[in-house]
């Protein structure tokens, strides 16, 4: 895990320096010290951030959590979307959508009673 914290922690501080913030405006973004920052940056860390952690420091060095985890050695690089990082995603769509679905149809149903036929068919 060594190398592979320091791999991280050259990418943390590379993508920070690109945007242009400090480790304490970092820490700040997501809602932790400037002295945890630094310990990514050294590789000081034992363990990879908590994937909400992850989440907030791609947020704000504006990068995908996928560059984050391929970094730190979790994910091949040749894939830069590999499908089951967005399933979540994928499934919060799909419930939206239906959920517009079923709004349209109430709607239709609402001002053309006599044509109650579901939106979309």
């Amino acid at each position: 895990m060594e190398e592979s914290s320091k791999r991280l922690g050259r990418f943390i501080r590379q993508r920070r320096d690109v945007v242009g913030i400090n480790q304490t405006q970092l820490g700040d973004a997501i809602g932790r010290e400037q002295k945890y920052i630094s310990e990514i940056e050294r590789g000081a860390v034992v363990n990879l951030p908590a994937p909400d952690v992850i989440r907030r420091i791609a947020l704000e060095l504006r990068c995908s959590e996928y560059d984050i985890l391929s970094a730190a050695g979790y994910l091949e690089p040749h894939n830069p979307h590999p499908e089951h990082l967005f399933a979540e995603e994928v499934l919060e769509a799909r419930r939206a959508a239906e959920g517009l679905r079923t709004a349209a149809d109430a709607l239709v149903r609402r001002l053309i009673p006599e044509r109650a036929i579901p939106f979309g068919k």
